[in-house]
């Protein structure tokens, strides 16, 4: 493949506001050493900040920035090298063409979380490895004895590093979605010249919304096995109906475990939200990639063994979509 060339690494902060509390108990603590230390919560905090790095080419071939929004509990190492040391789709893209934003949403990873209920309205919510086995579409049988687990026969992901992959799991507080929404809808408005969405899971709930935000400034939808749209009967979806929007899928959707928000979003909401956009004339595809003969991929579609072939499958669609220069 291609080398990468580099202009520029960076990284910046989006939004993001000052919180002064009051009236909060002074708590002590022992140290290691005996001695007692005082700590104050009175004063001045940033909350509802987003961190966003950044890898510019030398000589880009695709006509926008590419940003990659992660799923619920995940973080920007989504995009990273994958569970098994294998390069990952923030690597790749810039291979294909693409200066590359990756972010983390309002309360995950680099970008902080404040204290709750004095700043965020509730507790964390934490996921177990269970909960994501099931989730992510690994297999019908977790156990707590690794040895137990059932993987689904042909699977992509590399099971053997599952427990990796856990590593990158995060507290995420729903309750706090409308900061992060403005967060993203702040970044898509910083690029003048229009940019390109490729959101993940829970990250499709904020990428419809951020084109409704800015469809001057949206140049395409990249939606991998998204969860959620805005309300199908009250939003105006017309003013995106320009967009060019790919909804893609992996494997082992049609099992009788399926998790509840895959079934949902696979068997109801994103059907009629596709016949919607089809019907205002919308430029948007459905892939199945089991129809494209790319089987065994999980809801971890970026890193599943064949990562680099389900890559190379929307790079394909946004070269025929004219998003390369």
């Amino acid at each position: 493949m291609d080398s990468i060339v580099l202009k520029e690494l960076g990284n910046f902060y989006v939004r993001g506001h000052e919180v002064i509390l009051h009236d909060q108990p002074k708590q002590k603590f022992v140290c290691q050493d005996g001695s007692e230390q005082t700590v104050d919560l009175n004063g001045q905090f940033e909350a509802g900040q987003m961190y966003v790095e950044y890898a510019r080419l030398a000589e880009p071939r695709a006509k926008y920035p590419l940003l990659m929004w992660h799923g619920g509990g995940l973080t920007g190492v989504t995009w990273g090298s994958t569970p098994d040391g294998r390069e990952g789709w923030q690597s790749l893209f810039l291979r294909f063409g693409h200066d590359v934003y990756v972010s983390d949403s309002v309360e995950r990873g680099r970008s902080s979380w404040a204290m709750y209920p004095q700043i965020y309205r509730t507790h964390p919510e934490f996921t177990t490895k269970a909960a994501c086995w099931s989730n992510f579409r690994m297999g019908p049988v977790f156990d707590e004895d690794h040895a137990k687990r059932v993987a689904y026969k042909g699977t992509q992901f590399p099971v053997e590093f599952y427990d990796e992959f856990c590593k990158q799991i995060v507290p995420r507080w729903r309750s706090m979605d409308d900061w992060a929404q403005a967060a993203y809808d702040d970044l898509v408005g910083r690029f003048d010249d229009g940019c390109v969405i490729m959101a993940h899971s829970q990250g499709a709930n904020f990428a419809i919304p951020a084109a409704l935000a800015h469809p001057d400034k949206v140049k395409a939808l990249v939606l991998l096995e998204p969860a959620r749209t805005p309300d199908l009967n009250t939003t105006d979806f017309s003013v995106i109906k320009h967009i060019p929007t790919l909804i893609l899928w992996g494997d082992f959707i049609k099992v009788p475990e399926l998790c509840a928000w895959t079934k949902a979003a696979y068997f109801d909401i994103y059907p009629k939200y596709y016949e919607l956009m089809k019907g205002l004339g919308a430029p948007i595809d459905w892939i199945d990639l089991p129809e494209r003969g790319i089987t065994g991929n999980t809801h971890l579609l970026m890193m599943d063994r064949n990562s680099r072939e389900v890559a190379q499958a929307v790079q394909d669609w946004m070269t025929s979509r004219g998003l390369m220069k």
